[in-house]
């Protein structure tokens, strides 16, 4: 039971370590550095380990890569530590500081992966809802347009006959002359036809999405 809570409060205690104090501490040391090259570099560095776990789904091949970007950092910032905290003394414990403040600067990759990932899955939401707007959009409009065959079926029905002789007369090049009945009715069977092409298009359309 003893064990169980040791081991409990040391996991607390390294989620604390590399989710807040890590990042918090390497963060503040960077931005009051008064180090131009040193703050480019922590915003350059942050922004591309962020860009690795959005745009590389492989792992471990996310990590790795900001992991090498985390390193490039660390060595950065530890020299400046070096030169400008320690002066170059290592005595007194400065070596263990700065070794410390180098594994310290590896906690950035907790915080740049749960920006990383958050960004990736609004991302990934926001296409996916954008194809299921097109999809539903030309759903809509391929049932609009079988609304408007159904009409014209409507309204033409009584003349298949005679659409289906004017048909045979224009395949066989033969010119018509039709009163305006017969024309508005011809001008439907016409309109109907090119909704039957749109409306192969909108499927084919809505199989590739």
């Amino acid at each position: 039971m003893k064990n169980s809570t040791g081991q409990s409060c040391l996991t607390v205690f390294f989620i604390i370590l590399f989710g807040f104090i890590g990042p918090l501490a390497i963060t503040i040391y960077t931005l009051t550095s008064d180090s131009v090259t040193m703050i480019g570099a922590f915003f350059i560095c942050i922004i591309a380990m962020i860009c690795c776990f959005i745009f590389i789904n492989e792992e471990p091949l996310n990590w790795i890569i900001a992991g090498s970007v985390s390193f490039i950092y660390a060595l950065i910032f530890c020299t400046w530590y070096s030169e400008i905290v320690l002066e170059g003394n290592y005595n007194d414990g400065g070596l263990g500081d700065l070794i410390g403040m180098f594994l310290m600067t590896f906690t950035l990759l907790l915080p740049s992966c749960l920006i990383g990932d958050s960004i990736r899955f609004k991302y990934k939401k926001y296409k996916e809802n954008k194809k299921l707007e097109k999809i539903n959009n030309i759903k809509k409009s391929i049932l609009e347009l079988e609304v408007e065959n159904q009409n014209i079926d409507i309204k033409i029905q009584r003349y298949k006959t005679i659409l289906n002789l004017i048909d045979l007369f224009q395949r066989c090049g033969q010119d018509i002359v039709y009163d305006n009945e017969i024309k508005s009715i011809c001008d439907l069977n016409n309109l109907k036809k090119k909704n039957k092409k749109h409306i192969k298009i909108k499927k084919e359309e809505l199989e590739k999405l």
